[in-house]
């Protein structure tokens, strides 16, 4: 009865032994993905697929060793495990299983190990798969995992060869707390504006790949970019590094195809994001606005993030943009971003997002206009920011605050003395700099416009920084002059690592349901961002609207 148990259970998952190695064949699943096979296989979401079959299996080996472990205890022969080729095999595919497994498995024991530990040990998987190869010979399981095996290894070698591509010119700046990397598409980097890369960067760590969403750049033809939240020791490091822009060489493989390749099957799309996972759906965004109608629903704490993106990126003019700021800092937006697209709407607050998504699909297909309260809410948000960037004195206040968000006070002050080498005047001291420089400096760096703040307000501000009245302001003037607007320094430059993201409240604020007739399966709605109760929200609406819903997750 025992050996019916463990055999019963090792023969249910041969499929899934073979489904471990098959789905981490990136460049053989990339090649399956443009053509017909994709309509037949989950091929843009394969890590989905190997993270389920790696749960069963690492349960399912611990079963299949108790029941022969049993057996053999019972009989008084537990001295079988290491006799021969088939018990040796198992053991140590036994041993091997939990270090491959468990990291990846569990949120605590993720977070309590390095990156590259787990990283190290769930290759042990090699090492798994050639010994389960030689565990059953009577079954045939050497050609059955042997195949699956050999197939992965050379899909890696493959890859190694012709798919890693060296990009000398990375060029990365902060971005609030996060960080963006441009590129210029390599020459075999076949970018259709969607899916995700691996990125190393040496001069970091040799050995860390990290999966980052990928989007074309809008402002440069045949760039693309990422961008990276702060939320582990890798990031940090980097981020640490930035302390101005900078340019380095670094490794890119890929690109790959991941959920939100999926988007161009649907004429409607729904796009959600929390903060940093704005990324996939700005892709999506400039490839297929002109052919769809992309809707988006973004919530960010990040004012950098999304004062950045609300100027740097053309939203859908046919579609609805909802964004919900959850930060604490006054936003600074121009009146004329304001008005650019009427239908790019800013709020402030947790978004009900069956409210929001019920209304966009309502107004797509009948013609129906948004909730009044909501549209409500958001006209008062939009008169707060106007009046509020009317001011001089709160936009210098709301300028350095910004900055202090992303870099330290000396961070900031040796950037202005970069930007002082190459004012009009010379400067005598490199720690210092003239109203020029400081100008440049709030201009080119932050990108203050005028109408953000008049040169009377730089001319005043500047005043007031040079107490000797020397023309020139050093370091303690530059300190004095940013704690006197009453900002918290201590943190300044200093990334949040931990970002709440249970920040939207999916309780029912009022009563919201799709009116329409029509049916939804012409609508899709996607997902990428760190909060599982958004993903639970959207799960409910998706099942309950019919709307077919993916999610782009890189939590590896």
């Amino acid at each position: 009865m025992f050996l019916v148990f463990a055999r019963c259970g090792a023969y249910f998952d041969y499929p899934l032994y073979m489904l471990l190695f098959l789905t981490k064949a990136h460049n053989l699943r990339t090649l399956a993905y443009h053509s017909y096979l994709r309509e037949f296989l989950p091929l843009d979401d394969a890590h989905g697929l190997h993270a389920f079959a790696g749960m069963v299996v690492s349960f399912e080996v611990m079963s299949h060793s108790f029941w022969h472990l049993l057996r053999w205890g019972l009989n008084g022969d537990i001295g079988l495990l290491w006799r021969d080729q088939t018990r040796v095999t198992g053991l140590l595919s036994l041993l091997c299983t939990p270090l491959i497994a468990w990291p990846m498995l569990f949120p605590r024991l993720k977070k309590a190990m390095f990156f590259e530990w787990r990283k190290a040990l769930h290759y042990l998987s090699i090492v798994w798969g050639i010994c389960i190869c030689f565990h059953a010979p009577a079954s045939h399981i050497f050609f059955l995992i042997g195949i699956p095996v050999v197939v992965y290894l050379l899909d890696y070698l493959y890859g190694f060869a012709r798919r890693i591509h060296s990009v000398p010119t990375l060029q990365m700046t902060r971005l609030g707390s996060n960080i963006e990397i441009v590129f210029e598409n390599p020459p075999g980097f076949s970018s259709v504006g969607s899916g995700y890369v691996y990125l190393c960067l040496p001069w970091i760590s040799r050995f860390q790949w990290h999966a980052l969403s990928i989007m074309a750049q809008a402002s440069k033809e045949n760039h693309s970019a990422v961008c990276i939240a702060v939320v582990g020791d890798w990031t940090k490091k980097l981020h640490q590094v930035l302390a101005k822009p900078s340019v380095r060489p670094g490794w890119i493989y890929g690109p790959f195809p991941s959920p939100y390749s999926t988007a161009g099957n649907y004429d409607n799309l729904i796009a959600v994001a929390s903060g940093i996972g704005i990324t996939p759906a700005l892709c999506i965004l400039a490839n297929l606005k002109d052919t769809r109608k992309v809707s988006v629903i973004w919530i960010s704490r990040d004012p950098s993030l999304l004062e950045y993106y609300l100027n740097t990126v053309e939203f859908d003019s046919g579609a609805w943009t909802w964004i919900f700021y959850t930060g604490r800092s006054q936003l600074q937006v121009s009146k004329a971003m304001l008005r650019r697209n009427p239908r790019v709407r800013l709020c402030n607050g947790r978004p009900n997002l069956e409210v929001v998504i019920a209304g966009i699909v309502n107004n797509t297909e009948s013609k129906m206009p948004m909730p009044s309260e909501l549209v409500a809410k958001s006209q008062t948000f939009h008169h707060e920011i106007q009046s509020c960037c009317e001011s001089d004195v709160n936009a210098v206040h709301n300028t350095f605050e910004r900055a202090l968000s992303t870099y330290s006070l000396k961070e900031l002050f040796d950037l202005a003395c970069v930007d002082a080498d190459v004012a009009a005047e010379p400067v005598v001291d490199a720690r210092q700099m003239n109203r020029a420089a400081f100008s440049m400096f709030l201009r080119q760096t932050f990108h203050v416009s005028e109408s953000k703040m008049s040169d009377g307000a730089i001319d005043e501000l500047f005043a007031s920084m040079d107490i000797d009245g020397n023309g020139w302001v050093d370091y303690d003037e530059f300190a004095v002059t940013v704690r006197g607007l009453g900002l918290d320094v201590t943190k300044a430059g200093k990334p949040q690592l931990k970002h709440s993201m249970t920040m939207v409240d999916i309780r029912e604020e009022s009563s919201a349901s799709i009116e329409t007739e029509q049916a939804l399966s012409s609508w899709q709605l996607l997902y990428c961002g760190g909060s599982e109760h958004v993903v639970k929200a959207l799960k409910k609406i998706g099942k309950q609207y019919k709307i077919d819903f993916k999610v782009e997750s890189f939590n590896w």
